[in-house]
């Protein structure tokens, strides 16, 4: 071949190249092509291709490695003039071009994955999906899907509905031939194995996901309720209520999962709840779908099954958490760590990349296996194992941090510094807190920036109990807090729970000023926050209403209001005589204990009961676990008021429980009897710090 004719045959076939690459290409894979094809070409014709005059020049946004490069593209004129003419191509060079365009546009999601806010990953984002969809149109769909998801989890609204927009323009792309207007990609929907009326099912739960990522969680509920109820009627989808079995299978098995993920979510938020039952009973259906291949029959459900099992999973756990039912909380976020691992590392059974689900998909996992391990290292720091809390939170500190965005990297570290406050660790708490207050301003997201207001007042709170210094300051946290979650009743109910515990403590401090007046104001004020706190609670009996009551209890005593603290005790007690508890209700019936031997210690100078039930109380707390936050709290308060017991009276106690002639055996409590050999062991390890601290204070004073 002359010279001449490789120039000219290398510029058809650059023109015919740049007839697919209609979001750009470089010179690099201009290159590639030629080499992929098996053609010869003039690189000069290549380098020199920008003053060809159909060709133009666009400059790219600087890539991962800060270089910047140049895109030729045919001008939009030509591209117009293709389309109408509707010339197909003659040089069988069409589907392995948009199957290479496809490739590397897809590498480039992943490169600027972690740049979750850019324009550069946006643009990766929507020349992968034009041209995966140009390929083929039902499975670049799949990649739309993914990405939407992708978004609205990071609460990335605005990027969201612009990858929605770019997906709707290529949709809905329209061309003039011989005077009739064609919808190329509407006509390849009509022809594939994919429906429009799949896209509009997957738009109205995406509408349910982008409300919810909005904060507007009771439009988000409604909404989901209203699309379910819709699709039941329709017979696309079983009833609420009923079970899934093999004989009861939704028809559309990828709505049913998505719609009952998203809709459960906002309604877990919403509710005037402790953790939305309803909620977990949604998620429990999605998991019992997913937790049998054999019901499983819709392909692409199968490709993102455990993508939806970690969801599921991680948002029970959720549910579980805000009911305190820890353990159950903790055993569900391993459970979605699992299954986010599987999506991420595990190769697709049958499918024949052998690539892992994340990869065939092109999803980005990082940040809900990051989450979901987040979720379980403050649960368990709940639990007292701080340990491990700490570990699992460092581990997603060093690991996901950089993979996700400021919303996300706020909470992140907002955990890891209450993990530090609960150790009561409070310097270690500090650089999380402040580094998780910048990230919070940054995210824009009002939710983050009232988590981490929650948890900078509570390290304040900390730190000003420990100086015995009021900090009238410390309460524009918690203010804040409470109207930032005003969309979200369960936690705005934890942050004025918070809130009433640092106004008693500012009381406390006062009356120990002797600054009555001061003292007083404020423990009327955290009884009007425990009220509101309470009124956000369903009015039915429930652990969290005993716990509220017994706070009160303590201002009431604190006041000197004996009976009143009594009466409202009676109230918390009968609650908790009457409900099923989890394991943190050890805690609660522990907490109604130690304020019923402190009524008799002051008001009845029963000495020998209120020891008892102080020894009663700290078992009930070893119960729940050996060390945690709330049993440092129940040994400082037992130590603190020994000090107004006689000596005779603390000497005869001391004696009587180490000859076991006093000893309460589980069988002898009023009710939520603890298994005997547990309860065995925290009456003894109970009686033993109790007259520890005995032993200490004969000695000091005999």
């Amino acid at each position: 071949m002359m010279h001449t004719d490789l120039a000219q045959s290398t510029l058809v076939h650059c023109l015919h190249f740049l007839s697919y690459a209609r979001r750009g290409i470089r010179r690099e894979n201009l290159t590639t092509l030629f080499e992929m094809m098996g053609l010869e070409y003039d690189q000069r014709v290549i380098d020199k291709l920008y003053r060809v005059a159909l060709v133009k020049e666009a400059r790219t946004e600087p890539t991962v490695d800060r270089t910047e490069g140049q895109l030729l593209l045919l001008h939009d004129e030509i591209h117009a003039l293709i389309d109408q003419s509707g010339m197909g191509s003659d040089l069988g060079y069409r589907e392995p071009t948009l199957e290479y365009l496809a490739s590397i546009s897809k590498h480039q999601v992943q490169d600027t994955k972690h740049l979750v806010h850019s324009p550069a990953l946006l643009k990766a984002m929507s020349d992968h999906l034009y041209y995966a969809l140009t390929f083929d149109i039902a499975s670049g769909y799949r990649f739309y899907v993914v990405y939407m998801d992708w978004l609205l989890n990071e609460r990335s609204v605005n990027q969201a509905l612009i990858i929605s927009e770019a997906f709707w323009g290529i949709l809905n792309y329209r061309v003039q031939r011989n005077g009739v207007e064609e919808h190329p990609y509407r006509t390849q929907l009509e022809q594939s194995t994919l429906s429009f009326e799949q896209i509009i099912h997957d738009e109205q739960v995406d509408q349910v996901q982008l409300l919810y990522a909005r904060g507007q969680n009771n439009e988000a509920t409604a909404l989901g309720e209203t699309l379910y109820c819709q699709f039941v009627e329709h017979g696309v989808l079983p009833p609420e209520g009923r079970e899934i079995t093999t004989a009861c299978l939704p028809l559309d098995q990828y709505l049913f999962v998505e719609l009952s993920n998203s809709w459960a979510l906002a309604l877990h938020a919403s509710q005037k709840t402790i953790g939305s039952e309803r909620a977990a009973n949604l998620f429990t259906r999605v998991i019992t779908l997913l937790e049998h291949d054999d019901l499983i029959k819709d392909d692409f459900l199968r490709l993102r099954c455990d993508y939806f099992l970690g969801h599921a999973y991680t948002r029970r756990g959720y549910v579980r958490h805000q009911q305190q039912r820890y353990a159950d909380a903790i055993a569900d976020s391993e459970r979605g760590r699992n299954a986010f691992r599987r999506y991420r590392d595990e190769p697709v059974p049958d499918h024949p990349s052998r690539l892992p689900a994340e990869q065939i998909l092109n999803d980005h996992v990082a940040k809900n296996l990051a989450q979901v391990t987040n979720n379980m290292a403050y649960t368990l720091s709940l639990t007292g194992n701080f340990k491990r809390a700490l570990r699992l939170s460092d581990e997603v500190l060093k690991q996901f941090v950089p993979l996700v965005s400021e919303y996300q990297k706020a909470l992140f570290h907002n955990t890891n510094g209450l993990i530090h406050i609960r150790a009561e660790d409070y310097k270690g708490a500090a650089e999380p807190i402040a580094m998780a207050e910048l990230l919070a301003k940054q995210s824009g997201v009002n939710r983050a920036r009232a988590l981490v207001s929650r948890a900078r007042g509570q390290l304040e709170r900390a730190k000003m109990t420990a100086s015995g210094e009021p900090d009238l300051g410390i309460e524009l946290y918690y203010e804040q807090a409470a109207e930032w979650l005003s969309n979200e009743p369960d936690m705005q109910r934890e942050v004025l729970y918070d809130w009433s515990g640092y106004v008693r403590d500012m009381a406390v401090l006062y009356r120990a000023q002797n600054k009555t007046g001061e003292a007083t104001r404020y423990e009327q004020r955290a009884l009007d926050l425990l009220d509101k706190a309470l009124a956000t609670l369903p009015d039915e009996p429930s652990m969290q209403r005993a716990d509220h009551l017994e706070s009160k209890v303590v201002i009431y005593r604190i006041m000197g209001q004996c009976e009143q603290a009594a009466t409202l005790l009676d109230e918390a007690e009968a609650i908790i005589h009457t409900i099923e508890i989890q394991e943190y209700g050890q805690v609660v019936c522990g907490k109604i204990a130690l304020q019923r031997s402190l009524i008799l210690l002051y008001r009845d100078k029963d000495y020998v009961e209120t020891l008892r039930l102080m020894a009663i109380a700290l078992a009930r707390a070893y119960v729940f676990a050996k060390v945690h936050h709330d049993q440092t709290i129940f040994e400082r308060i037992i130590k603190q008021h020994l000090r107004h017991i006689p000596a005779e009276e603390l000497r005869r106690f001391k004696q009587e429980t180490e000859s076991e002639k006093l000893y309460v055996i589980a069988d002898d409590l009023p009710y939520h009897k603890p298994d005997e050999q547990r309860w065995s062991d925290a009456w003894e390890d109970s009686i033993a710090y109790i007259n520890e601290v005995i032993g200490d204070r004969l000695t000091k004073y005999p």
